[in-house]
């Protein structure tokens, strides 16, 4: 793939979660896709229907108001990408109490890509910023 290609389906991904287009997400990873968050309860997820699940539940909690691109690093069918994430905590993202609190945590994604979309998706979110944020 392309660089071009892996920004484009990292992007439409990204713009997805910020919609909270639950369809979208999933659309961007194949039937089988692999996802997994670092430190989260229960381990990876696959398929399309359990990654769909993880989203709603997530975007329930957490609004995704915009990714800000740190940068990323390339390989032949995958992409390092470090982001600042700026969301809204609504309910209990991660565990943590939101009550609306913006938050602004650094986040690191893995995405390995196969057939065009999404293979597999690895997520390391600072829990501890997070924490900081929505503590008291």
């Amino acid at each position: 793939m392309t660089r071009d290609q892996m920004n484009a389906l990292v992007d439409a991904h990204y713009r997805a979660e910020e919609a909270a287009d639950i369809e979208a997400i999933v659309a961007g990873f194949v039937d089988d896709a692999e996802h997994d968050v670092a430190g989260r309860v229960g381990g990876a997820v696959r398929g399309s229907s359990h990654i769909g699940a993880f989203y709603r539940d997530l975007l329930a909690d957490l609004r995704i108001d915009r990714f800000e691109c740190v940068r990323r690093w390339y390989g032949d069918d995958h992409v390092v990408d470090e982001s600042i994430l700026h969301a809204t905590a609504r309910g209990r993202p991660f565990g943590f109490e939101g009550r609306g609190r913006q938050v602004s945590v650094r986040l690191l994604h893995v995405f390995d890509f196969g057939d065009g979309l999404i293979r597999r998706e690895s997520a390391w979110l600072d829990f501890a910023g997070l924490q900081a944020q929505l503590s008291g």
